[in-house]
């Protein structure tokens, strides 16, 4: 939404996880007296947290892209997590603007416990904001029809990902109902240039790399696998953990396996909770799946499998840290490809 709204107005937005009792009055006390729009992200693990939150920011505008199963071992319960981000919308008055995405059923329903007009978001014909016709585009981005005010505009958008279309679709309703024109949100929308946690380069050794190490959810890492699928060449993964899942952990890691099984070519999984995802993975028929016991053994096994051509997606919770497995990775592969050109330059 920022970066839409930079279009027009000038914005300040919170840093990636200054969303808690302590990092949001930190973006508060930096506001600077020029900036016409503040974008200030509301984070919860539980019910009164973005309560408080807003007793402090008076939100104009609040925005809910969805409820999954995130932070479910310390909420408690999907309801739970449903009742804490409500409170956004519920904190709204009546001359603001709450922006649901119709695609989930639960924020959906938010707009009975609002003020504020309502925008609904999303792929569903009632949306206010619509997107249809979506076509991935691999590391390029994707495509998509953009509906609003009885208007349409086909627009490409340069981020990794078909999964991210909710969130364009939400940031394109934040332009909209600060009075944006169609096409100035349009163009926002294609010139997008934010700072993923997913991010796809080019590594050495030939190697297409999805560094998704931030952190993982089952939503999060099936999307991650979507992704992974519009790659070319060979498609292998290494998965970890999906933690603070509570009852639900196994049968999501189970679930991330399956799906695991009909897109790579080969499956490397670490950590106690990802064996689930590699057994579910061979029980789908996927012979090359293997589960590591160390993050080093993790590295060493992506290093003698990979080849040219390659695409590779790395992903997990926080807890694990697999940026060091990533790390660790490029580094070796970066010492081979030195390795295999001073052996052509002896022998030329």
């Amino acid at each position: 939404a920022a970066s839409v709204l930079a279009r027009q107005f000038r914005v300040q937005a919170s840093e990636l996880n200054y969303n808690n009792e302590i990092g949001v009055p930190l973006c508060l006390l930096e506001l600077r007296p020029e900036t016409e729009r503040a974008v200030i992200e509301h984070g919860m693990y539980t019910t009164g947290e973005i309560a408080l939150l807003c007793t402090w920011t008076q939100p104009r505008t609040g925005i809910v892209l969805n409820v999954g199963p995130v932070h479910l071992e310390r909420a408690g319960s999907l309801d739970a997590i449903a009742r804490a981000k409500r409170e956004l919308v519920e904190a709204l008055s009546a001359d603001g603007h709450a922006l649901l995405n119709i695609d989930d059923p639960v924020v959906a329903a938010m707009a009975g416990h609002t003020a504020a007009p309502v925008t609904r978001f999303g792929t569903h014909d009632d949306a206010d904001v619509r997107g249809t016709d979506l076509e991935g585009l691999g590391a390029a981005g994707f495509a998509f029809t953009l509906h609003a005010r009885g208007e349409q505009r086909r627009v490409r958008v340069p981020l990794p990902g078909v999964h991210l279309l909710s969130n364009v679709l939400a940031a394109a309703a934040a332009g909209l109902v600060e009075d944006m024109s169609l096409d100035a949100v349009c163009q926002a929308l294609e010139a997008l240039d934010v700072p993923l946690r997913l991010t796809v380069r080019d590594v050495a050794g030939g190697v297409t790399l999805l560094d998704d190490t931030y952190n993982a959810s089952p939503a999060a890492t099936l999307a991650a696998l979507d992704l992974l699928s519009e790659m070319p060449g060979r498609r292998l993964a290494l998965l970890g953990d999906m933690l603070e899942l509570g009852d639900l952990a196994e049968p999501s890691h189970d679930e991330v396996g399956r799906r695991a099984a009909g897109v790579v070519d080969v499956l490397f999984t670490v950590g106690d909770l990802a064996a689930r995802i590699s057994d579910a993975a061979r029980g789908c028929g996927l012979g090359a799946a293997e589960h590591l016991q160390s993050k080093e053994a993790a590295a060493a096994a992506l290093v003698a499998t990979l080849r040219p051509g390659d695409s590779l997606l790395v992903k997990g919770s926080r807890a694990l840290a697999l940026e060091t497995v990533v790390a660790e990775v490029e580094s070796q592969l970066e010492e081979r490809t030195r390795g295999v050109d001073a052996a052509g330059e002896a022998g030329s």
